[in-house]
Protein backbone atom coordinates (compact mmCIF):
# COMPACT_ATOMS: atom_id res chain seq x y z
CA UNK A 1 0.00 0.00 0.00
CA UNK A 2 2.88 2.02 0.67
CA UNK A 3 4.77 1.46 -2.23
CA UNK A 4 1.57 2.23 -4.61
CA UNK A 5 1.49 5.50 -2.45
CA UNK A 6 4.69 6.71 -3.46
CA UNK A 7 4.67 5.65 -6.70
CA UNK A 8 1.61 7.51 -7.13
CA UNK A 9 2.95 11.01 -5.52
CA UNK A 10 6.34 10.52 -8.04
CA UNK A 11 3.73 10.52 -11.34
CA UNK A 12 2.07 13.47 -10.27
CA UNK A 13 4.91 15.40 -9.28
CA UNK A 14 6.35 14.54 -12.76
CA UNK A 15 3.20 15.58 -14.03
CA UNK A 16 3.14 18.95 -12.36
CA UNK A 17 7.22 19.81 -13.41
CA UNK A 18 6.05 18.88 -17.09
CA UNK A 19 3.22 20.84 -17.29
CA UNK A 20 5.48 23.97 -16.12
CA UNK A 21 8.04 23.07 -18.38
CA UNK A 22 4.91 23.42 -21.14
CA UNK A 23 3.72 26.52 -19.90
CA UNK A 24 6.52 28.25 -19.87
CA UNK A 25 8.28 27.51 -23.53
CA UNK A 26 6.06 29.87 -24.96
CA UNK A 27 7.42 32.91 -23.13
CA UNK A 28 11.09 31.33 -24.20
CA UNK A 29 9.75 30.94 -28.15
CA UNK A 30 8.32 34.47 -28.05
CA UNK A 31 12.15 36.14 -26.63
CA UNK A 32 15.03 34.79 -29.05
CA UNK A 33 18.70 36.00 -28.60
CA UNK A 34 19.83 38.65 -30.67
CA UNK A 35 23.33 40.57 -31.16
CA UNK A 36 23.02 44.36 -30.30
CA UNK A 37 25.59 46.70 -32.02
CA UNK A 38 26.62 49.61 -29.94
CA UNK A 39 27.40 52.90 -31.33
CA UNK A 40 30.58 55.07 -30.34
CA UNK A 41 28.72 57.91 -28.97
CA UNK A 42 25.38 59.48 -29.44
CA UNK A 43 24.67 60.81 -32.93
CA UNK A 44 22.21 63.30 -34.07
CA UNK A 45 21.50 64.25 -37.61
CA UNK A 46 19.88 68.18 -38.16
CA UNK A 47 19.38 69.78 -41.44
CA UNK A 48 23.21 71.27 -42.01
CA UNK A 49 25.00 69.22 -39.35
CA UNK A 50 25.54 65.27 -38.33
CA UNK A 51 26.81 66.01 -34.28
CA UNK A 52 28.56 62.36 -33.20
CA UNK A 53 29.30 62.75 -29.05
CA UNK A 54 32.29 61.44 -27.19
CA UNK A 55 34.05 61.06 -30.57
CA UNK A 56 37.83 59.57 -29.81
CA UNK A 57 41.01 61.74 -31.34
CA UNK A 58 43.50 59.57 -32.69
CA UNK A 59 46.97 59.20 -33.69
CA UNK A 60 47.51 59.81 -37.68
CA UNK A 61 50.81 59.03 -38.10
CA UNK A 62 53.10 57.05 -36.58
CA UNK A 63 56.77 55.90 -37.67
CA UNK A 64 59.41 53.26 -37.33
CA UNK A 65 62.70 55.04 -38.03
CA UNK A 66 65.65 52.87 -39.24
CA UNK A 67 68.76 52.95 -39.98
CA UNK A 68 70.03 52.81 -43.53
CA UNK A 69 73.44 51.28 -43.10
CA UNK A 70 74.67 49.00 -40.08
CA UNK A 71 77.51 51.04 -37.47
CA UNK A 72 78.28 51.87 -34.34
CA UNK A 73 75.80 54.79 -32.72
CA UNK A 74 78.42 57.52 -32.17
CA UNK A 75 75.36 59.73 -30.60
CA UNK A 76 72.16 60.34 -30.00
CA UNK A 77 70.80 63.86 -29.85
CA UNK A 78 67.55 63.70 -28.68
CA UNK A 79 65.53 61.82 -26.09
CA UNK A 80 62.18 60.21 -25.84
CA UNK A 81 59.79 63.24 -25.47
CA UNK A 82 61.33 64.96 -27.61
CA UNK A 83 59.90 66.82 -30.15
CA UNK A 84 61.38 67.00 -33.85
CA UNK A 85 60.75 67.98 -37.21
CA UNK A 86 61.28 66.44 -40.41
CA UNK A 87 65.06 66.21 -41.37
CA UNK A 88 66.22 66.54 -37.91
CA UNK A 89 69.00 64.90 -37.31
CA UNK A 90 68.08 62.08 -34.42
CA UNK A 91 71.42 59.62 -34.39
CA UNK A 92 74.93 59.60 -35.61
CA UNK A 93 76.65 56.45 -36.41
CA UNK A 94 80.87 55.99 -36.94
CA UNK A 95 81.78 57.83 -39.84
CA UNK A 96 85.58 57.94 -39.67
CA UNK A 97 86.41 55.95 -42.47
CA UNK A 98 83.95 57.55 -44.68
CA UNK A 99 84.85 60.69 -43.99
CA UNK A 100 88.73 59.80 -44.89
CA UNK A 101 87.03 58.63 -48.16
CA UNK A 102 85.54 61.43 -48.78
CA UNK A 103 88.39 63.49 -48.42
CA UNK A 104 90.29 61.81 -50.91
CA UNK A 105 87.55 61.56 -53.39
CA UNK A 106 87.90 65.26 -52.79
CA UNK A 107 91.54 65.59 -53.75
CA UNK A 108 91.03 63.24 -56.83
CA UNK A 109 88.18 65.46 -58.43
CA UNK A 110 90.26 68.29 -57.78
CA UNK A 111 92.93 67.02 -59.57
CA UNK A 112 91.08 65.91 -62.41
CA UNK A 113 89.28 69.17 -62.80
CA UNK A 114 92.76 70.85 -62.81
CA UNK A 115 93.95 69.22 -65.37
CA UNK A 116 90.67 68.93 -67.66
CA UNK A 117 90.86 73.08 -67.50
CA UNK A 118 94.81 73.16 -68.36
CA UNK A 119 94.99 73.33 -72.28
CA UNK A 120 98.92 73.67 -72.17
CA UNK A 121 99.02 70.60 -74.37
CA UNK A 122 96.27 71.77 -76.79
CA UNK A 123 97.68 75.57 -77.06
CA UNK A 124 101.25 74.02 -77.73
CA UNK A 125 99.97 71.87 -80.79
CA UNK A 126 97.75 74.65 -82.15
CA UNK A 127 101.38 76.75 -82.03
CA UNK A 128 103.09 74.07 -83.31
CA UNK A 129 100.71 73.61 -86.38
CA UNK A 130 100.64 77.32 -86.97
CA UNK A 131 104.18 77.14 -87.15
CA UNK A 132 104.68 74.17 -89.48
CA UNK A 133 102.19 75.82 -92.03
CA UNK A 134 104.23 78.94 -91.78
CA UNK A 135 107.31 77.23 -92.50
CA UNK A 136 106.06 74.76 -95.61
CA UNK A 137 104.11 78.56 -97.10
CA UNK A 138 107.64 80.15 -96.70
CA UNK A 139 109.13 76.99 -98.84
CA UNK A 140 106.56 76.85 -101.65
CA UNK A 141 107.02 80.72 -102.12
CA UNK A 142 110.86 80.40 -102.02
CA UNK A 143 110.26 77.61 -104.88
CA UNK A 144 108.08 79.91 -106.46
CA UNK A 145 109.84 82.75 -107.13
CA UNK A 146 113.62 80.71 -107.28
CA UNK A 147 112.63 76.90 -108.59
CA UNK A 148 114.53 74.14 -106.92
CA UNK A 149 115.83 76.19 -103.96
CA UNK A 150 114.07 73.72 -102.00
CA UNK A 151 114.32 70.68 -102.55
CA UNK A 152 111.43 67.94 -102.53
CA UNK A 153 112.42 65.84 -99.50
CA UNK A 154 112.66 69.05 -97.98
CA UNK A 155 109.05 69.73 -98.77
CA UNK A 156 108.04 66.33 -97.93
CA UNK A 157 109.21 66.27 -94.41
CA UNK A 158 107.48 69.83 -93.98
CA UNK A 159 104.09 68.23 -95.04
CA UNK A 160 104.54 65.74 -93.11
CA UNK A 161 105.55 68.08 -90.06
CA UNK A 162 102.32 69.76 -91.12
CA UNK A 163 100.12 66.14 -90.92
CA UNK A 164 102.32 65.76 -87.67
CA UNK A 165 101.09 68.64 -86.04
CA UNK A 166 97.26 68.44 -86.89
CA UNK A 167 97.08 64.72 -85.33
CA UNK A 168 98.58 66.19 -82.42
CA UNK A 169 96.09 68.94 -82.11
CA UNK A 170 93.50 66.01 -82.22
CA UNK A 171 95.19 63.97 -79.63
CA UNK A 172 95.69 67.18 -77.21
CA UNK A 173 91.45 67.65 -78.33
CA UNK A 174 91.05 64.37 -77.56
CA UNK A 175 92.91 63.75 -74.30
CA UNK A 176 91.00 67.08 -72.51
CA UNK A 177 88.07 65.26 -73.12
CA UNK A 178 89.16 62.21 -71.60
CA UNK A 179 90.24 64.34 -68.30
CA UNK A 180 86.70 65.91 -69.01
CA UNK A 181 85.34 62.16 -68.35
CA UNK A 182 88.03 61.63 -65.71
CA UNK A 183 86.65 64.85 -63.80
CA UNK A 184 83.23 63.87 -63.64
CA UNK A 185 83.83 60.52 -62.62
CA UNK A 186 85.99 62.03 -59.78
CA UNK A 187 82.60 64.10 -59.06
CA UNK A 188 80.61 61.49 -58.95
CA UNK A 189 82.67 59.47 -56.58
CA UNK A 190 82.88 62.11 -54.26
CA UNK A 191 78.91 62.72 -54.30
CA UNK A 192 78.60 58.91 -53.81
CA UNK A 193 80.90 59.54 -50.45
CA UNK A 194 78.77 62.30 -49.38
CA UNK A 195 75.96 59.83 -49.88
CA UNK A 196 77.47 57.27 -47.98
CA UNK A 197 78.57 59.51 -45.18
CA UNK A 198 74.81 61.10 -45.22
CA UNK A 199 73.60 57.69 -44.66
CA UNK A 200 75.57 57.71 -40.97
CA UNK A 201 73.27 60.48 -39.91
CA UNK A 202 69.87 59.17 -39.06
CA UNK A 203 66.94 62.04 -39.76
CA UNK A 204 63.33 62.50 -38.77
CA UNK A 205 60.92 61.74 -41.65
CA UNK A 206 58.54 64.09 -40.14
CA UNK A 207 57.11 66.32 -37.62
CA UNK A 208 56.32 64.73 -34.17
CA UNK A 209 57.64 63.53 -31.02
CA UNK A 210 60.25 60.88 -30.49
CA UNK A 211 58.20 58.33 -27.97
CA UNK A 212 60.50 55.30 -28.26
CA UNK A 213 64.44 54.94 -28.47
CA UNK A 214 65.67 51.32 -28.86
CA UNK A 215 68.91 51.75 -28.48
CA UNK A 216 71.82 53.73 -26.90
CA UNK A 217 75.16 55.46 -27.47
CA UNK A 218 77.71 52.68 -28.36
CA UNK A 219 75.40 50.28 -29.29
CA UNK A 220 75.84 48.28 -32.73
CA UNK A 221 73.18 48.94 -34.87
CA UNK A 222 72.26 46.82 -38.14
CA UNK A 223 70.95 48.21 -41.80
CA UNK A 224 67.16 48.64 -41.54
CA UNK A 225 66.64 47.81 -38.06
CA UNK A 226 64.61 50.29 -36.09
CA UNK A 227 65.63 52.47 -33.72
CA UNK A 228 63.36 55.24 -33.05
CA UNK A 229 59.18 55.53 -32.84
CA UNK A 230 58.10 58.89 -34.01
CA UNK A 231 54.36 59.81 -33.43
CA UNK A 232 53.15 63.38 -35.85
CA UNK A 233 50.95 65.84 -33.77
CA UNK A 234 50.47 67.88 -36.37
CA UNK A 235 47.15 66.51 -37.60
CA UNK A 236 45.21 64.09 -35.67
CA UNK A 237 42.67 61.73 -36.37
CA UNK A 238 39.34 60.19 -35.46
CA UNK A 239 37.41 57.24 -36.84
CA UNK A 240 33.87 57.04 -36.63
CA UNK A 241 30.72 55.40 -38.46
CA UNK A 242 27.72 57.65 -39.89
CA UNK A 243 24.62 56.30 -41.41
CA UNK A 244 24.52 55.15 -44.89
CA UNK A 245 22.50 57.84 -46.36
CA UNK A 246 24.99 60.62 -45.21
CA UNK A 247 27.96 59.03 -46.97
CA UNK A 248 26.35 59.48 -50.21
CA UNK A 249 25.83 63.04 -49.88
CA UNK A 250 29.52 64.11 -50.90
CA UNK A 251 31.00 63.79 -47.17
CA UNK A 252 34.52 63.53 -48.30
CA UNK A 253 36.06 66.59 -47.80
CA UNK A 254 32.77 68.84 -45.53
CA UNK A 255 34.49 70.44 -42.62
CA UNK A 256 34.32 69.13 -38.92
CA UNK A 257 34.15 71.45 -35.71
CA UNK A 258 35.89 69.16 -32.79
CA UNK A 259 34.39 70.61 -29.62
CA UNK A 260 37.19 69.76 -26.51
CA UNK A 261 35.05 70.28 -23.40
CA UNK A 262 36.08 72.89 -20.99
CA UNK A 263 37.83 71.78 -17.60
CA UNK A 264 39.51 73.19 -14.39
CA UNK A 265 42.65 74.27 -17.21
CA UNK A 266 40.49 75.47 -19.75
CA UNK A 267 37.70 76.59 -21.48
CA UNK A 268 36.14 74.59 -24.31
CA UNK A 269 38.08 74.69 -27.18
CA UNK A 270 37.47 74.15 -30.95
CA UNK A 271 39.81 72.52 -33.52
CA UNK A 272 39.04 72.80 -37.19
CA UNK A 273 39.53 69.44 -39.73
CA UNK A 274 37.62 68.01 -42.54
CA UNK A 275 36.32 64.55 -43.41
CA UNK A 276 39.60 62.61 -45.11
CA UNK A 277 38.37 59.34 -45.77
CA UNK A 278 34.78 57.62 -46.59
CA UNK A 279 34.35 53.97 -46.88
CA UNK A 280 33.09 52.80 -50.25
CA UNK A 281 32.00 49.92 -47.86
CA UNK A 282 28.33 49.80 -45.78
CA UNK A 283 28.31 47.83 -42.88
CA UNK A 284 25.19 45.02 -43.52
CA UNK A 285 23.77 44.91 -39.64
CA UNK A 286 23.63 48.67 -38.79
CA UNK A 287 24.01 50.28 -42.19
CA UNK A 288 26.94 52.14 -41.29
CA UNK A 289 29.64 53.45 -42.94
CA UNK A 290 33.44 54.13 -41.47
CA UNK A 291 35.32 57.43 -41.88
CA UNK A 292 38.00 59.26 -41.05
CA UNK A 293 38.72 63.18 -40.25
CA UNK A 294 42.02 64.71 -40.30
CA UNK A 295 42.03 67.24 -37.19
CA UNK A 296 44.81 70.28 -37.60
CA UNK A 297 47.01 70.37 -34.76
CA UNK A 298 49.73 72.79 -35.44
CA UNK A 299 49.95 74.41 -31.56
CA UNK A 300 49.97 70.96 -29.95
CA UNK A 301 46.93 71.69 -27.96
CA UNK A 302 45.40 68.08 -28.62
CA UNK A 303 46.56 64.93 -27.44
CA UNK A 304 45.54 61.37 -28.98
CA UNK A 305 43.10 60.02 -26.34
CA UNK A 306 40.97 63.02 -25.56
CA UNK A 307 37.31 63.10 -26.47
CA UNK A 308 34.71 65.30 -27.40
CA UNK A 309 31.65 66.67 -29.40
CA UNK A 310 32.19 66.19 -33.04
CA UNK A 311 30.15 68.24 -35.89
CA UNK A 312 30.32 67.26 -39.40
CA UNK A 313 28.93 70.67 -41.51
CA UNK A 314 26.74 68.60 -44.17
CA UNK A 315 26.00 71.84 -46.46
Amino acid sequence: MILRLNIRNRVCLFAAILASGIAASPVAAQTPATSVSLPRGNAITTSDRHVIENALIQIHETREVPAQIAGLILSLDVQEGSNVTAGQRLARLDSAEIELALKQAQVEYDVAKTKMDSDIELRYAQKSKQVADAEYQRAVESNRKFPGVVSDTEMDRLRLTIEKNDAEQEKAVFQNGLLGLQSQMALINQQVRELELRRHEIRAPLDGMVVEIKKKDGEWLERSEPIFRIIGLNRLRIEELVPQHLARNDLLGKRVDFHLPADNSAPEQVFNGRVSFVSPEVNPVNHQVKIWIEIENRDGRLQPGLRGRLEIYLE
